[in-house]
């Protein structure tokens, strides 16, 4: 989980506390994670995943990593096209058919061009374009038909586009072109949906659990990420700090046959679970053998440890959440998930919210209060507004519906 960082009754305190902070974690969220990957929805995991690898790499040489994961070995074929392909699978986009699997860059073209989702630009017979972040582009020597290279949009400024791109002095590099080169051919320009559930939907509604959509795109297979400074796993985002190791336990101690994936990681450090491989691939691992049943363990550890208890605690204050709509529910879930428990009921309390107001008067004053307080008391304040700016329209949708 995500969780309260720190808050501020003055500047000074803020400084202390910040610096404090710094040096005892190791990474963080830069300006571009923190806008990137809180926009909430899988056009902008798509490019949080691929500033994630880029940074991972580092400028390490090869693509063996990749070609394994398409063919099975590593067969010395060009990987452009593959690592465009193994960024959208590790956000779900490649099942849900809206990313190609593909590894030579005529058949990404041809493939969006069956779907009307890809356009020329102007010098190669097509329309003015300004491509967006998590479009795909494809490149060219002159000859329209026949395109040598791919990779992905991650920003455009003036007019300028940049990019992360596989096989790009054989490492994953980060390149700028002018946005009338004549080495670009065109954009695929992917139909992004707000989130992928990857066909499993676990124990709880999608209207409850939809503010997971601003912690892992509502991914039960979601794997460490830059986005979280590789302190997180799953739909929830359980934290190697917090939860996480209790989340494994929790599945252990229900199959331990099932999960005996996880048996090595229930004794050790916290810390050594941050961004741990041999972690990561056990969790795929429990997935994959039963993606059901380690949806519905998420879900159900969330509901126990997260809202059960955010719950009892605003009962406290006079206000029963048993009979709100899912979504306001969710919407209170996933504070507790933000800031803490305790955290989660100081914001709601100064609020001013009530248990009279209705669903939708709920909401509104709940998330205007939060846009407002947010900036001017947390590290990460603005995308905090963002979020619950977002997070306010979600709800009023569900409930207008």
């Amino acid at each position: 989980m995500k969780a309260l960082k720190y808050t501020v009754a003055s500047f000074f305190t803020f400084f202390l506390v910040l610096v404090l902070i710094v040096a005892c974690i190791s990474g963080g969220k830069s300006k571009t994670e923190e806008v990137d990957f809180e926009g909430g929805n899988t056009r902008d995991l798509f490019v949080a995943k691929a500033i994630d690898e880029y940074n991972a790499v580092n400028g390490a040489v090869g693509g063996d990593k990749y070609r394994k994961w398409y063919t099975g070995s590593a067969d010395g074929a060009n990987w452009c096209a593959t690592f465009v392909s193994w960024i959208a699978d590790r956000c779900g986009l490649i099942d849900a058919k809206v990313i190609p699997k593909y590894q030579g860059c005529d058949a990404g073209v041809d493939w969006f061009k069956k779907k009307s989702e890809f356009q020329y630009t102007p010098r190669y017979g097509g329309k003015s374009i300004v491509p967006s972040p998590g479009d795909i582009i494809f490149f060219c020597k002159g000859n329209k038909n026949d395109s040598t290279h791919t990779g992905i949009v991650i920003d455009v400024t003036d007019n300028t586009v940049h990019t992360i791109e596989g096989n790009s002095s054989n490492t994953v590099k980060r390149n700028s072109y002018k946005t009338d080169s004549k080495s670009i051919l065109g954009y695929g320009i992917p139909a992004f949906p707000n989130s992928i559930s990857n066909g499993v939907s676990g124990m709880l509604s999608e209207e409850f659990k939809y503010f997971a959509k601003y912690e892992s795109s509502c991914n039960y297979d979601q794997g460490f990420s830059s986005s979280d400074d590789y302190h997180a796993l799953g739909y929830y985002q359980f934290d190697n700090r917090y939860d996480l190791q209790k989340f494994l336990k929790y599945c252990y101690q229900s199959d331990n046959n099932k999960y005996a994936c996880f048996e090595a990681y229930l004794s050790c450090s916290k810390a050594s679970l941050r961004n741990n491989k041999g972690l990561e691939k056990a969790w795929h691992t429990a997935y994959s053998n039963d993606p059901k049943d380690f949806a519905n363990k998420q879900d159900q550890f969330e509901y126990d440890n997260y809202y059960i208890p955010i719950e009892n605690a605003l009962k406290s204050l006079g206000i029963d959440l048993s009979s709100r709509r899912d979504c306001i529910k969710g919407l209170v879930c996933g504070m507790a998930n933000l800031f803490g428990n305790s955290g989660a009921k100081r914001l709601i309390k100064n609020s001013g919210v009530t248990n009279d107001l209705g669903d939708k008067e709920f909401v509104t004053k709940l998330c205007d209060y939060l846009v407002s307080y947010c900036p001017k008391h947390y590290a990460y304040g603005k995308s905090y507004a963002n979020r619950y700016k977002n997070e306010k329209n979600d709800c009023l949708r569900y409930i207008s519906n």
